[in-house]
């Protein structure tokens, strides 16, 4: 509190309460801003993996098919190194080919629509929280 007859403050004491405000500034935006970017990214993923579109359903989007992979006699014959560095990539290639068939598009919707809604009920819920506790101490 500060004091309250004019001109009986110090400048170290008014200082310290000015400088008090910019403590809580991580506070607010992993409370405020993180949340509402996180939300953000993970509804535009949702949106890439999903296929949908801006315009929502009443205009069809034609979406390219992606490329089939490329064999792997297709990989081992482009390096023309040594046999061991091939072999290497041969199995670098197989290992990325089968975490691919892993995690498809329905995977990563899947996540992504749980890490949105996730997000979404959890900053609703700390800010509903925050509301009844702040309304609380008010009327207190």
């Amino acid at each position: 509190m500060q004091k309250k007859e004019a001109g009986k403050i110090s400048n170290k004491e008014f200082q310290k309460k000015i400088a008090a405000v910019f403590y809580y500034l991580c506070v607010v935006a992993l409370q405020y801003i993180t949340p509402l970017i996180i939300l953000l990214y993970c509804t535009l993923m949702y949106k890439t993996l999903g296929g949908y579109s801006w315009e929502g359903i009443y205009k069809s989007v034609d979406f390219e098919e992606c490329p089939a992979p490329q064999p792997l006699e297709d990989i081992k014959s482009t390096i023309v190194d040594t046999e061991t560095e091939a072999d290497v990539a041969q199995d670098i290639a197989a290992a990325l080919f089968s975490v691919k068939q892993i995690f498809t598009a329905e995977i990563f919707r899947g996540i992504f629509g749980l890490a949105t809604w996730w997000t979404l009920f959890t900053l609703f819920a700390t800010t509903a929280l925050g509301m009844v506790y702040q309304s609380y101490f008010t009327n207190v």
